[in-house]
């Protein structure tokens, strides 16, 4: 179907998926298409590595690589038997030169079992959860949080890990001894269901390494945030050494 520049317009195919363009967002009239397509070994492996999958099927939003003056907004519809936490679920788009899925903040439509994000491009877009894991282990509560290797020798980078059952978020603070910030992040690694061999048994782990290349020797405090909506933040602090 064919869009207008000026004033833009909306594209909705039977099974629910959509595309929504504001006006002026393309340069020229444009013929939009919405093409449902098969999965590959590549895609799979991708969502494999960041522990997701799939809750509804693939689309391809065409032309293929084209860009928007101004977001657009896309729709995917999910398949509620798949997921077991709505909120955890998102769009997400495969990167090509990455090899890789990448997340898309997400609106959930839970009426209408449908994902709602806004994208600056087009390209393969796909709804997607966590990989399953079991009831047990995806209970919000704390089973561990530590840093490894304390102290760090050498220059050796330090992990930090918690696990927290499902989390949405996981942030990490780390300060010197005069309570100065010096390192700060939310780019956590989700292990899946992994046992770390601490007597716990597998649990979803979330883990994020923090070079010490830019600090000196020492003491050094760490706060580990994990949050999920519904719940009460899961706060964990700690010391971590460092010898240069």
């Amino acid at each position: 179907m064919s869009l207008s520049s000026t004033t833009g317009g909306r594209i909705e195919t039977p099974a629910k998926a959509a595309v929504e363009v504001p006006p002026n967002a393309m340069d020229a009239d444009t013929e939009i298409t919405l093409k449902r397509i098969q999965g590959d070994a590549l895609r799979e492996r991708a969502a494999d590595e960041i522990k997701k999958s799939a809750v509804g099927e693939p689309i391809e939003f065409g032309p293929e690589g084209s860009r928007f003056n101004t977001p657009v907004t896309i729709e995917l519809p999910y398949d509620p038997a798949l997921t077991y936490d709505d909120d955890l679920l998102a769009i997400h788009y495969f990167n090509p030169l990455r090899r890789a899925w990448e997340a898309l903040p997400t609106e959930v439509d839970r009426a209408r079992h449908v994902l709602r994000a806004k994208t600056d491009h087009f390209s393969i877009y796909q709804p997607m959860g966590l990989a399953p894991t079991t009831a047990a282990q995806d209970e919000f509560s704390l089973r561990d949080a530590y840093a490894f290797p304390s102290p760090s020798r050498g220059g050796a980078a330090v992990t930090f890990r918690v696990q927290p059952g499902l989390a949405e978020t996981v942030e990490l603070r780390v300060y010197d001894l005069s309570g100065r910030r010096i390192h700060g992040s939310s780019d956590f690694t989700f292990r899946g269901a992994f046992d770390d061999g601490n007597g716990k048994g597998a649990q979803n782990t979330y883990d994020h390494v923090w070079s010490v290349s830019g600090v000196g020797s020492g003491v050094y405090t760490y706060v580990i945030k994990a949050s999920r909506r519904g719940h009460t933040p899961i706060t964990k602090s700690g010391k971590v050494g460092v010898i240069k």
